[in-house]
């Protein structure tokens, strides 16, 4: 089903989702199965107040029935609650995405840990980009561009590395690096062209940049994917002894 919402088939979705709400009953623990299709529809189309409120009715039952945590549902509810916007909210979403894991050795330009994984830095980067930690969010979302460009195995590169594009471009923006930053808007715009056409079309008509748009999209992509790569790369200044090292 997420590919489905993903793609924009709003037809299939809603069979999917009508399917399972056909044999699953509302107070069930199996309710989460309903709840965590629903609540990523939610949240990719934008409804994060709704989404929050699914995921924690779901995850009230899920202790309810003394049942294991849902890693999946928790994602997805820390996903609302960074896009909330609200600082409240993004604190606790930043706190679900870093998973334990310290601060101060995930928000640097020296320091990165293949095992993480790219949608974890994303994720964090995105947080601190909300609360206006510009810094620290271009470090960790150089990092998950890095490593979700890099693994061939990932089948959600391509809009993944769309999402890393674009928020880089925001950041860079936001630091008056905007030259810089007409490339991963340009380059987002060519992956989700691909995997994503409702995220390809939100970009497209949502300018970042307004007129300064049309010489970016003359450059050809293999020119506009190996700035972003090289650059990104330069950012983010590995500690060569480091155990935990990019190679």
């Amino acid at each position: 089903m997420k590919l489905s919402v993903e793609y924009g088939d709003r037809t299939l979705t809603n069979y999917l989702v009508d399917k399972l709400e056909s044999i699953v009953e509302n107070k069930d623990p199996s309710y989460v199965t309903i709840s965590k299709a629903k609540a990523y529809d939610l949240w990719f189309n934008g409804k994060y107040s709704e989404t929050i409120a699914i995921c924690e009715r779901a995850i009230f039952l899920l202790e309810s029935a003394q049942q294991p945590e849902d890693t999946s549902l928790k994602h997805d509810y820390a996903l609302a609650l960074r896009d909330s916007k609200q600082p409240e909210q993004i604190e606790k979403a930043l706190d679900i995405f870093l998973s334990g894991e310290d601060m101060n050795l995930v928000a640097n330009n020296t320091n990165i840990n293949r095992s993480l994984g790219g949608a974890f830095y994303g994720n964090i980067g995105r947080c601190l980009q909300f609360l206006g930690r510009l810094d620290e969010a271009l470090d960790c979302l150089c990092k998950s561009f890095i490593l979700i460009h890099d693994n061939d195995n990932d089948a959600n590169k391509l809009i993944n590395v769309g999402y890393a594009s674009q928020w880089l471009s925001e950041v860079l923006r936001d630091n008056d690096l905007s030259n810089v930053s007409r490339y991963f808007y340009r380059l987002a715009l060519d992956k989700w062209k691909i995997s994503s056409p409702p995220l390809h079309n939100k970009l497209k008509n949502t300018p970042l940049h307004e007129d300064e748009n049309e010489p970016i999209m003359e450059i050809e992509d293999w020119r506009v994917e190996k700035y972003c790569k090289d650059w990104v790369k330069e950012r983010v200044k590995i500690d060569k002894t480091a155990s935990n090292e990019l190679q």
